[in-house]
């Protein structure tokens, strides 16, 4: 504990086994850790809820920093990422324009989309555009043909192929002067991801790290980053 005061660790590949559980091995190594005073932060492209739904353990965790970095919490204290309101308006207008496209966003009251798609709990919004009046952007989710969704319904003929799609976000981002304020991604093939460049784990978990060794000197309160828990 001289040396190691914090640990972040992501979900897949680190602390999760190949069948994506958590052995009791990992989790007795992280108590022992925590119980010394070390801090447990989780970093996750998932949203909280999922986290939290799927694997009890993590609500052990000092700091959650889920969404690739679009929200923190720690303790009561929440600290968004998203998009500011002009970027959002603007990436979430000119995605909408594409009506062949699903189009989710992961926001500060829940996950809306265009289509309803039970799997993920998400509500069809008619005019998902009214809901920034409401939320922080953190995501804008997009699939196309060959997506993987089993619940949904609809016909997929007429969805844009996937293969097309990162082309579109790249015009979209460029066309809009989002280039510095935006990035993409995609996972398994078929769900592109849109996020605010101030949303990613790593530089989140290097702000985290300052901002809790700054604590230490100036005395800040951060209910997830107390140098002791004796």
């Amino acid at each position: 504990m001289d040396r190691i005061r914090a640990v972040f660790t992501d979900l897949d590949g680190t602390v999760l086994r190949n069948d994506k559980t958590i052995s009791d091995r990992t989790m007795n190594a992280i108590r022992a850790f925590r119980e010394k005073g070390g801090i447990w932060a989780v970093a996750s492209a998932r949203p909280e809820r999922a986290i939290s739904a799927m694997y009890k353990e993590f609500t052990e965790a000092d700091a959650l920093i889920t969404l690739n970095g679009a929200r923190i919490k720690f303790g009561d204290t929440v600290i968004s990422n998203g998009f500011s309101s002009d970027s959002a308006a603007k990436a979430l207008s000119a995605v909408l324009s594409h009506d062949d496209l699903i189009v989710v966003l992961e926001t500060s009251k829940g996950i809306f989309g265009n289509i309803e798609i039970p799997e993920w709990d998400t509500p069809k919004v008619p005019d998902l555009l009214s809901l920034l009046h409401e939320v922080d952007l953190y995501k804008i989710l997009i699939a196309g043909k060959e997506h993987k969704l089993s619940s949904v319904t609809i016909p997929t003929e007429p969805l844009c192929p996937s293969s097309e799609i990162p082309e579109r976000i790249r015009g979209i981002l460029s066309e809009n002067g989002l280039l510095e304020d935006a990035y993409f991604t995609v996972a398994e093939g078929w769900l592109f991801q849109i996020m605010s460049t101030s949303a990613q784990k790593r530089s989140i978990s290097e702000t985290i790290t300052m901002m809790w060794r700054a604590s230490e000197i100036s005395d800040m309160a951060w209910p997830w980053a107390m140098p002791s828990r004796k």
